[in-house]
């Protein structure tokens, strides 16, 4: 294993020293550690909502080409979206 000095903000700092005074980690390197093997995972799910997103947005605009839209109110809409909201 390299040994590896690296600089943190405060804040992250502060959470650092509160995961390892929990008893979550045993020290920071393991938290570090930790956090590093769960970016790829990370990564990858951004990645594939990205994709997704694409993918919807690529629809819709077919869906404008084609001519299959439907105006709408977008204030009737929110209003509506807010009161139901409201009633929860």
């Amino acid at each position: 294993m390299k040994r590896l000095e690296i600089f943190v903000p405060d804040d992250l700092k502060e959470f650092m020293d509160d995961a390892v005074g929990s008893g979550e980690f045993e020290g920071p390197s393991e938290l570090v550690v930790s956090a590093l093997y769960a970016q790829p995972d990370r990564i990858a799910l951004e990645r594939a909502r990205e994709e997704h997103l694409r993918h919807d947005i690529e629809a819709g605009l077919e869906q404008i080409r084609r001519g299959k839209v439907v105006e709408i109110d977008c204030g009737a809409f929110l209003s509506g979206k807010h009161a139901a909201r409201d009633r929860l």
